[in-house]
């Protein structure tokens, strides 16, 4: 989990990066003795994300597929609600 709390936080914070939405997987949650949703927040710092950067994390089972749909949704809206903004401040300039 640290390896993927530096490689997510370095990613982040790369400037063609700023504001890309993210997407978080947390795959197995099936499993009995799979972290939390909160604990995986914890230990991922994600809550110290710039806040310029949306980020969504989703619970999954890759096995089932139970919360991939959701999570891509989630994504997708991400993307479109940065777009939009994106066009905003374009017209402003």
């Amino acid at each position: 989990m640290e390896e993927a709390k530096t490689e997510l936080h370095k990613i982040t914070r790369i400037s063609e990066n700023q504001g890309v939405p993210v997407l978080i997987v947390a795959n197995k949650q099936d499993l009995r003795n799979s972290l939390s949703l909160s604990e995986i927040e914890k230990l991922l710092a994600i809550g110290e994300l710039s806040s310029s950067t949306p980020w969504h994390l989703q619970p999954t089972c890759a096995i089932t597929g139970n919360g991939l749909k959701e999570g891509l949704e989630k994504l997708h809206d991400m993307i479109i609600k940065r777009r939009k903004m994106l066009r905003q401040q374009k017209k402003k300039r």
